[in-house]
């Protein structure tokens, strides 16, 4: 009898949860087993130092990134952002290996006569497929989520330069 409980506790928790919800909801496709080859994560948090990152684990207020450390040897490195220090110059930089691409969040470009607001779908597609021309895409046949450009990827949601 408890093990029937259990086993149903086990699979309304499955259905309930909000991962499983997303996946039916943006139909996705579920993954099963594990890749064989390896990989690359990439989490980028606006204005998180590695400090804070570190303390915030040892604390145990990061349970899945500690996880991750500890079991299957994913590892953290630093990455000096460089100047100026916003998202989209620091993303272009590290997605397509093109310094000083961008030079603000939001930017008048003389060169076109044009104003670039990197959240305006339109200038973050128009900077995204500029980049593409320039330099080696990191994600070519991977994927991105959330992100202000695509980095070559084949499979993308919720990409600035994607939307509208």
């Amino acid at each position: 009898m408890l093990n029937f409980i259990e086993t149903f506790i086990r699979s309304s928790r499955r259905w309930l949860s909000r991962s499983e919800w997303l996946i039916r909801l943006l139909r996705l496709t579920k993954a099963w087993g594990q890749a064989c080859e390896p990989g690359l994560v990439l989490i980028q948090i606006d204005g998180l130092s590695r400090h804070q990152l570190e303390r915030a684990m040892r604390k145990g207020n990061m349970p899945f990134l500690t996880e991750l450390r500890r079991k299957h040897r994913y590892q953290v490195h630093s990455l000096y952002s460089g100047l100026p220090s916003s998202t989209p110059a620091m993303t272009a930089e590290l997605l397509y290996g093109v310094k000083c691409a961008v030079p603000a969040f939001s930017f008048y470009d003389r060169a076109d006569g044009a104003m670039y607001r990197m959240f305006e779908p339109r200038a973050a597609k128009e900077l995204d497929q500029r980049l593409q021309t320039q330099g080696q895409p990191l994600l070519a046949g991977g994927s991105a989520y959330a992100a202000i450009y695509t980095g070559g990827a084949e499979e993308t949601h919720f990409c600035a330069s994607t939307l509208g």
